[in-house]
């Protein structure tokens, strides 16, 4: 069964060209041209959502933190593929826990690569789920790892010297 991409943006011709790129991939693909079409389509939990930033109604970053707070949604993988492409919006996207961040004009090759080349974007099971309930990776908590578990590493200085 092909994988279902959620491409989300307001510019007809990019959704076209990502739909008949990605469908000859191998890929099924559903659209939704706006922030509120794309709840309503993320509810048919896609595999990957290809979000943009700039778009009327709702931004991909609103749209972005609705997903995160919709049990039903929240893990879903998440691409930005957005004009913005600033070093602070690359930031912005993945600090809020974007899975990747890509700016337009976008090279087909490179946007497959990276859906393709990334196991949380179409993991076994649910990746997320395993570390929810972990207290070292739980959010708000200190992260500590018993020490028994780390191997020795050079700090950047030592390997410097050699």
């Amino acid at each position: 069964m092909p994988k279902t991409i959620l491409v989300v943006d307001d510019e007809k011709d990019i959704v076209e060209m990502l739909r008949y790129n990605l469908e000859k991939e191998g890929f099924k693909v559903i659209t939704a041209s706006n922030g509120l079409k794309a709840l309503e389509q993320a509810e048919r939990k896609p595999n990957l959502i290809i979000l943009d930033v700039m778009m009327p109604e709702m931004d991909g970053w609103q749209v972005f933190k609705e997903l995160k707070r919709n049990q039903k949604t929240e893990s879903i993988p998440v691409m930005f593929l957005t004009a913005r492409g600033t070093e602070t919006d690359e930031i912005v996207g993945l600090e809020l826990g974007a899975d990747d961040f890509l700016a337009k004009p976008v090279r087909i090759k490179t946007l497959v690569a990276r859906i393709r080349n990334n196991p949380m974007r179409f993991p076994s099971g649910n990746w997320r789920s395993m570390f929810r309930n972990t207290p070292s990776l739980s959010p708000g908590k200190k992260r500590s790892f018993p020490r028994k578990n780390l191997k020795p590493c050079y700090s950047w200085s030592a390997i410097k010297a050699r």
